[in-house]
């Protein structure tokens, strides 16, 4: 049995900065837009939103000391509550998938948030352990696998089970005879970037700091001064084409490194690994045996560049998802992502469609257009 323990006191700190964050909009109306404004109203607005501070890290503090975990009898029990204590537990043979997620400030503390997933589709179906130690995150991980194993095994010695993974050491559970499948490349992470296209990314952050810094400072009448002078010349036209290219790509290159620079898909006998991220490491672990289905995918630009992107799909995940964590690097050439779907889950044949669709089905896809509200908006754009 694993005692009863608390998280980390840096959740206090990681939620009270994502109440700052949510409130940034609001900090920046009332303390910088209108620094010099002595008004009642924006004094009065400034006491509210401090006293709100005040309270909330109150909460926060208060909230943290009531939540507790334990993992007992193949159970993981939640007990949490201020006001209104709640009580949740969640077989450990039922949860599915496993995410850590580590910011970088989470690093300087060795400590880890875990998102444990079930089959199941009700509000319980999920757990959020925030800010647990790093050795306790990986026994959790293990004794999710050692118990589900064991329990199809019709064992019933649990207790025992989990005093050997309690004993496992950070360098044994982490270890476990993992495969290495994939580690992209400088050059593949370069690749990346392109693809991606995250090198437009730097557009908009441009136009939504301009706005709101024309907010504190008018920059319109010098905007049109640079404006003037750039267009002077042609020789300073190129060059700042050439210098707005330039910091694109680097965004680009940067953003994707980030993202991509540290990513790694690894296996053992009984989960899948994929680790991303650079200075805020997220893993996404899934249990073979718990692999459903798979998606592979391909856009237009992917499949003129022969590229796919391989998705595992499980019990309780939601299609319409966009996590990239849950994709096996979607930047790979399609016979190497095929390759590497093999060896990790042979379970999963890979054949060529030898049959295509009849004629009748795309005449049956063509009648879901509502024709007659695009033959009524052409004649509105003609005639209007």
């Amino acid at each position: 049995m694993i005692e009863k323990f608390r998280i980390h006191p840096m959740k206090i700190l990681s939620s009270f900065i994502q109440t700052v964050k949510n409130s940034f909009i609001l900090i920046l109306f009332l303390f910088v837009f209108n620094f010099g404004d002595v008004s009642m109203a924006i004094k009065i607005g400034r006491g509210v939103f401090l006293l709100y501070i005040i309270i909330r890290l109150i909460f926060l503090i208060i909230d943290w000391s009531k939540t507790t975990y334990e993992i007992n009898d193949g159970m993981i029990q939640i007990k949490r509550g201020v006001f209104q204590r709640k009580q949740n537990s969640i077989p450990l043979q039922e949860i599915q998938n496993i995410t850590w997620s580590t910011p970088f400030y989470y690093q300087w503390f060795n400590i880890t948030s875990l998102h444990l997933e079930t089959s199941s589709t009700n509000e319980s179906a999920s757990v959020q352990l925030d800010a647990v130690k790093m050795n306790l995150a990986e026994q959790i991980e293990q004794l999710t696998t050692t118990y589900k194993t064991e329990n199809e095994n019709n064992i019933d010695d649990i207790d025992e089970m989990e005093t050997e993974v309690n004993k496992l050491s950070k360098s044994d559970i982490k270890d476990n005879h993992r495969n290495v499948h994939f580690s992209p490349t400088r050059k593949e992470v370069l690749k990346a970037s392109f693809l991606s296209f995250s090198f437009l990314g730097l557009i908009p952050i441009i136009a939504i700091g301009y706005r709101e810094l024309d907010k504190i400072v008018n920059l319109d009448q010098q905007a049109k001064g640079l404006f003037t002078f750039l267009t002077s010349s042609w020789i300073f036209i190129v060059g700042a084409i050439f210098l707005l290219i330039i910091l694109a790509v680097a965004f680009g290159i940067i953003q994707t490194y980030l993202k991509y620079g540290k990513y790694e898909i690894s296996s053992d006998e009984e989960r899948i690994f994929i680790y991303s991220g650079v200075l805020n490491e997220k893993v996404f672990s899934i249990q073979k045996a718990n692999v459903q289905a798979i998606r592979i995918k391909q856009s237009p630009l992917k499949k003129l560049l022969h590229f796919s992107e391989i998705k595992l799909i499980s019990a309780g995940s939601n299609e319409g998802e966009t996590d990239d964590i849950r994709s096996l690097y979607p930047f790979l050439p399609t016979e190497k992502a095929k390759g590497l779907l093999v060896e990790i889950l042979p379970q999963f044949p890979l054949t060529n469609a030898e049959n295509k669709l009849p004629p009748k089905a795309l005449y049956m896809r063509l009648l879901r257009l509502p024709w007659f509200w695009i033959i009524a908006t052409a004649f509105i754009f003609l005639f209007k």
